[in-house]
């Protein structure tokens, strides 16, 4: 396909067994959709046995594809920014000249941000991404995330010249978003609701956030 399987300045670590089943009446030529000859594939991830690399991305578990349809109960990712098991269901089709996808995944606790010196890593749960990547868009259908105490949803659309993607926070409890002695004592759950609009590179964001039970210092 010639393109990069993950962004740049990003780095894996671990090896993986691909095993592929084909099949057709004649052989592939230059632009035909792959998809016409692989009856099913499996790839295993299988994770770094050192520490080496460990600001790149891991993972471990296994994707099957049959069908037009990948899955994985249990995929594990480890990555500077992310840590959790996620079980996903993605339908891939026309890949090569109009890519649509659809995505469904779900990851029920993990945690966000870096770990250790770097700063804190904040727990979540119940985490549900439902996407679809069609007319070189993505269509962020439903998404939820229960983490500090609340839940964050986003809905929208993301692309590169235009996007329209509404975020909303309920009941973001102050005290679990605590990260040093100056912070700990904060009370209080934080509701905001925005939306960010415009190319990527240029978002403008529009909304407004309030606080309830509000309280500073130690009871």
């Amino acid at each position: 396909l010639k393109r990069r399987l993950l962004p740049r300045r990003w780095s894996a670590r671990g090896r993986f067994d691909l095993e592929v089943e084909t099949a057709g009446h004649r052989r592939p030529a230059g632009g035909d959709d792959w998809q016409e000859f692989v009856s099913q594939a499996r790839v295993t991830f299988f994770p770094a046995k050192d520490k080496e690399k460990a600001d790149a991305l891991g993972l471990s578990g296994a994707l099957s594809y049959k069908k037009g349809n990948v899955t994985s109960p249990n995929l594990s990712v480890d990555c500077p920014w992310f840590r959790g098991t996620v079980r996903l269901t993605m339908t891939v089709k026309d890949l090569l000249r109009h890519p649509d996808i659809l995505l469904d995944a779900a990851v029920g606790d993990g945690r966000l941000g870096p770990a250790g010196a770097a700063g804190p890593a904040w727990p979540f749960r119940d985490a549900s991404l439902q996407a679809r990547y069609v007319n070189e868009h993505w269509e962020l259908l439903q998404n939820t995330l229960h983490i500090f105490g609340g839940q964050i949803t986003a809905k929208g659309y993301i692309a590169h010249p235009a996007s329209d993607l509404a975020v909303t926070a309920e009941n973001i409890s102050l005290a679990s978003m605590a990260t040093g002695p100056e912070t700990a004592f904060a009370q209080g759950q934080l509701n905001a609701s925005g939306r960010f609009r415009g190319p990527l590179d240029d978002w403008q964001l529009s909304g407004a956030w309030w606080l309830s039970g509000a309280a500073w210092g130690q009871t």
